[in-house]
């Protein structure tokens, strides 16, 4: 999906768009665009959820919080991009807690569940903070690309809003 495309998304002046009334340092922009190709490369959130292993769309949620932290503890980011990565990390962190995500368990997850651990099925309150998170991840996605001059990958199109405003 072209720059272009999320800009007409916007419609808003509140939302930063680059060159337009954002101009963000270089070191800025290739941040941004390492970001945005670390999610467009995570099944977890464009993956319809029956169609993945429970185990595996926790580890893949678990590698984008610790990823994302990581980001935001090493890293001075301006609010365009820092606070959308916040978003996208309290909304892991809501998944987890209603996906019942001990510590205990996150140890077997990031194992990818050894032989013997039984999988099991996400429930209706992981599925809707599963929606939630993609739809955060989705529209910080589509700020993060406006304010920084970014496309993004077209498989990414559906998880970025019509509006993001």
């Amino acid at each position: 999906m072209r720059f272009s495309d999320i800009v007409a998304r916007a419609g808003s002046d509140d939302i930063a768009i680059y060159d337009k009334n954002f101009a963000p340092s270089a070191a800025e922009r290739e941040a941004a665009r390492k970001v945005i190709v670390f999610l467009e490369n995570r099944r977890a959130l464009y993956e319809p959820p029956d169609r993945e292993v429970s185990e595996h769309l926790m580890a893949s949620i678990l590698e984008i919080r610790d990823h994302l932290n990581k980001l935001l503890e090493s890293a001075r980011l301006g609010e365009e991009l820092g606070d959308p990565l916040k978003a996208i990390t309290a909304d892991c962190r809501d998944f987890l807690t209603a996906a019942q995500v001990d510590a205990a368990e996150e140890a077997r997850i990031r194992r990818f569940a050894p032989d013997g651990y039984d999988l099991r099925l996400l429930d209706m309150t992981a599925l809707i903070a599963l929606r939630a998170l993609r739809e955060t991840a989705g529209s910080s996605m589509g700020r993060i690309a406006a304010a920084y001059g970014l496309d993004v990958a077209d498989h990414i199109d559906e998880l970025i809003p019509q509006s993001l405003s």
